[in-house]
């Protein structure tokens, strides 16, 4: 599996791509995984990874953003 790098959410970005991340508000609660299982991943240590992708389901990121209880994800543009 491919995470995210700083790297790849600014050639995301250039392109125009809205990229979902992760604050240090971040819990671990897991509440984004059960919503965006395909977007988000929890470690063995109870980290929230976002995954590498081309582009992001905007409908689902914002359901996540909404149902994060510590308002840790949000996008950047």
């Amino acid at each position: 599996m491919v995470f995210l790098t700083e790297e790849k959410v600014q050639k995301l970005t250039e392109s125009g791509v809205w990229v979902p991340q992760i604050n240090d508000k971040c819990i671990s609660c897991s509440a984004c995984v059960a919503i965006g299982e395909d977007i988000f991943w929890i470690n063995e240590n109870e980290e929230i990874w976002v995954k590498e992708l081309d582009s992001y389901e905007e409908e689902k990121v914002n359901d996540v953003i909404s149902a994060c209880p510590v308002n840790a994800i949000y996008w950047k543009k």
